[in-house]
């Protein structure tokens, strides 16, 4: 069923009228497509391929600040090994939708959907300009790769301008054949102010929220927050962990998540005697600052990560961060040594020496939460939509150009 929340393009025929396709109504996008709606010289529209994915458990929002609809689809909850489940959506409608909108600019969010290729089309017969929108690094390879791969190429080379998540990304797209100087950066983020305003105000009542996650002492918690699938790579975090349980008792972990993995991690942690290990299998997104104001150390150990916006979340809240290799913001998120440690994935040795140190030492890491402040501050949605704006801007340049010069 198709969802409406305003018909057309309500701004001047000035302005530059963009469509963004997106996958699902997602809490922590939903403010950039509103600080996008927000810019004088756009008109903005954005069509969600779903409502939400059956691995999400987060309240979906529907009185949204910007234009947008919900596209009649058919969802496909297909399983990848090294992903775990993944919707495959079919949009019906999308192609006439298009050749029937009016619009100067079409965003498409990521490849996986038939959808992206049929807006593709539509454009280049329109003669409409495409920007394709990925956080897709090289570490991402799965089961899929090789079949994807030529349809990556394709939307790359073809699009007329890239937006990326970050260096990773940017990097990937130029290697599938995107121009450099047709690609653009808007770091994916999160609300930055309001986890650091939440997580400032929960300090003052950290007894009160160990009491409720049931907490006795004064434990140095270690934090894991996200989905509970093989590719999270939370069995290397737990036999880490586990060792350095081991040598210092005022460690604790907490995972916070849930997915199909849950229940073999109670099980390893039976199995390996790792004690003081607390599953959480869901904190709606509004009370997550109260789980890192009052943990000492966030750890991601993915061993694959289109980004990882608990990065920008644990930061937010002044943490010190310990993540792989993988992970697509490591490299612009983490500085080593400075704000956390930037691991090989599945390397158990080097989390459980990052976190050895973190744990150990109250002044280091309370100066690396710091310094994950400092970083962060600038990863608002105000400074991140500056890409998208770059992006518009030569597309409508490289468009005048090309109808000053003619047939």
């Amino acid at each position: 069923m198709s969802m409406i929340s305003s018909s057309g393009f309500q701004d001047s025929d000035k302005k530059l009228k963009v469509i963004i396709l997106h996958n699902i109504i997602n809490p922590h996008v939903n403010p950039l497509f509103e600080a996008i709606s927000n810019l004088p010289d756009i008109s903005l529209k954005v069509y969600f391929l779903s409502e939400s994915a059956k691995d999400r458990k987060w309240s979906v929002e529907t009185k949204l600040p910007f234009q947008y609809e919900i596209l009649s689809n058919t969802v496909l909850n297909l399983h990848d090994r090294e992903r775990g489940l993944f919707p495959f959506v079919i949009n019906p409608s999308i192609g006439l939708k298009l050749f029937k909108e009016r619009y100067d600019v079409l965003v498409c969010s990521g490849w996986e959907s038939p959808s992206a290729y049929m807006a593709l089309l539509v454009c280049k017969l329109r003669k409409k300009r495409f920007v394709l929108w990925s956080g897709t690094t090289v570490n991402e390879k799965s089961s899929r790769w090789k079949f994807t791969t030529p349809f990556k190429k394709l939307l790359a080379a073809k699009s007329d301008a890239c937006i990326s998540y970050g260096t990773l990304s940017r990097e990937f797209l130029v290697s599938l054949g995107a121009e450099k100087r047709k690609t653009f950066i808007s770091y994916n983020t999160v609300d930055v102010e309001y986890f650091r305003d939440r997580a400032n105000s929960a300090r003052n009542e950290r007894r009160k929220i160990l009491d409720k996650l049931g907490v006795s002492g004064d434990s140095s918690i270690i934090l894991y927050v996200g989905q509970l699938i093989q590719r999270k790579g939370i069995d290397h975090l737990l036999k880490a962990y586990g060792r350095l349980r081991r040598e210092d008792t005022s460690a604790s972990l907490f995972i916070v998540g849930y997915g199909p993995e849950e229940r073999a991690l109670k099980e390893m942690c039976i199995r390996d005697n790792i004690p003081d290990v607390h599953f959480k299998s869901f904190i709606d997104l509004p009370d997550l600052p109260e789980i890192y104001a009052v943990s000492a150390v966030f750890v991601l150990p993915s061993k694959i990560e289109v980004w990882g916006l608990v990065l920008n979340e644990a930061m937010a809240c002044g943490l010190p961060i310990i993540t792989t290799n993988t992970v697509g913001a490591s490299r612009d998120l983490v500085e080593e040594g400075v704000n956390g440690f930037v691991v090989c994935a599945g390397d158990e040795e080097a989390l459980y020496l990052g976190m050895k140190t973190l744990v150990s030492d109250r002044p280091l890491r309370e100066r690396m939460g710091r310094e994950s402040l400092r970083i962060i501050s600038g990863f608002t949605y105000k400074n991140v939509v500056r890409g998208f704006q770059d992006a518009f801007e030569f597309v409508n340049r490289s468009k005048s150009s090309m109808s000053s010069a003619g047939p």
